[in-house]
């Protein structure tokens, strides 16, 4: 037997607190395109079967007439629709009552007690909400790349990369709004005397003569970024003697209330135009478990340049959000919630509580015109 006192065999330690070893995902791009599940949606649907119509505006020009004659004929304005279609995401935690009825309170210490475990629930339905505002990142974030896949398995749909499940989500972003712009990037952007300020400018112009949209706002990542730190057009642009950017100020990318890691802005002298927003966050693909880092894909990847005008819901983009019939209880309550929606259903053998999380929704790009997803390296 051990030689253990009675003071060692009964005493407790002192509990510090909850703490996590990983940070939640990043949310940069849903947040600053208020695309989040908690952002206003720009359109509501009771059917996950969408369509919407297309009846574009027009820069050709009235013409004139003769006096005394008739008006010109002109042909009628084309009407096109598109369709869509929302992705269910619904998943529910199992809570039995004898793992959370009257356990220690988490971060609490050793003799408190949690009679209905709140504090545990309340952790798992932070964890299950995350898993959604994830999911819509992920979706946000390859919308914008030209669009993502479903891996189906059984009834689970697993989002995946483009190409890489059973089917593909497509956005349909034109081939020259794509890689090198229609040849306009010619030089790799790590190379020091790569025009980057003139690229920029011709893609600016090129908007505008395709869609009328100003470029405004440029993601990038950490590695792209150290590309622009050394390059003479920048600098030469601002002058020598200066420094080469304006402002770089970090978290200015909105964030959440859970504190999620949203990168920084850079604004250049030679571009004042132009913001630059520098987002290292990645998306865990595939797997269920965390600590795999094999399936974790950046959001901006290296030597990838995402261009977008400036954020306007509903206008070249939008995030569809639809209802569903939903018994919160055991009684027989029905009630029809659009997007999120979460709540705790009762539960028996064993008796314990489900956390369930629903939302149906779906980010569309009205415009794919009007945004530009390049590589800056030719080579």
């Amino acid at each position: 037997m051990a030689n253990i006192t009675l003071h060692e065999m009964t005493k407790t330690p002192f509990v510090l607190g909850v703490f996590s070893r990983l940070k939640a995902s990043g949310l940069a791009l849903s947040n600053f395109y208020n695309l989040t599940p908690g952002s206003p949606a720009t359109e509501v649907s009771p059917r996950r079967s969408l369509a919407y119509d297309l009846f574009d505006n027009t820069r050709t020009m009235a013409q004139g007439r003769a006096p005394y004659v008739g008006p010109a004929k002109i042909a009628p304005k084309k009407v096109g629709t598109a369709t869509a279609h929302a992705l269910r995401m619904y998943e529910a935690i199992p809570l039995p009552y004898e793992r959370i009825y009257q356990g220690r309170a988490l971060g609490q210490q050793i003799g408190s007690i949690d009679a209905n475990g709140q504090a545990y629930v309340g952790r798992q339905q932070k964890f299950g909400a995350q898993r959604m505002a994830n999911a819509v990142e992920f979706m946000v974030s390859r919308m914008f790349r030209g669009g993502f896949s479903l891996k189906l398995d059984g009834e689970e749909m697993q989002l995946n990369e483009l190409g890489d499940g059973t089917v593909d989500v497509v956005y349909d972003i034109p081939a020259n709004n794509l890689n090198q712009a229609n040849g306009i990037i010619a030089v790799d952007w790590d190379e020091a005397n790569a025009p980057i300020v003139t690229d920029l400018l011709q893609i600016n112009q090129a908007s505008e003569a395709l869609t009328g949209y100003v470029q405004k706002h440029i993601w990038i990542n950490s590695t792209t970024y150290g590309y622009l730190l050394g390059n003479d057009q920048l600098r030469s642009v601002r002058g020598t003697a200066n420094r080469l950017f304006d402002t770089q100020t970090g978290n200015q990318i909105q964030t959440t209330g859970d504190a999620r890691e949203s990168g920084y802005t850079v604004i250049f002298g030679a571009c004042p135009q132009f913001v630059w927003h520098i987002y290292d966050g990645v998306s865990h693909v595939g797997t269920e478990v965390d600590s795999d880092s094999s399936n974790l894909s950046m959001f901006i990847p290296d030597e990838k340049v995402l261009i977008t005008p400036e954020p306007e819901p509903g206008g070249w983009y939008g995030m569809a959000v639809c209802s569903e019939p939903v018994m919160e209880t055991d009684q027989g309550n029905v009630i029809y919630p659009n997007g999120l929606h979460a709540w705790r259903y009762p539960t028996n053998d064993p008796p314990g509580m489900e956390l369930r999380i629903l939302h149906n929704l779906v980010p569309l790009l009205y415009n794919p015109k009007a945004l530009y997803w390049l590589d800056c390296k030719v080579s």
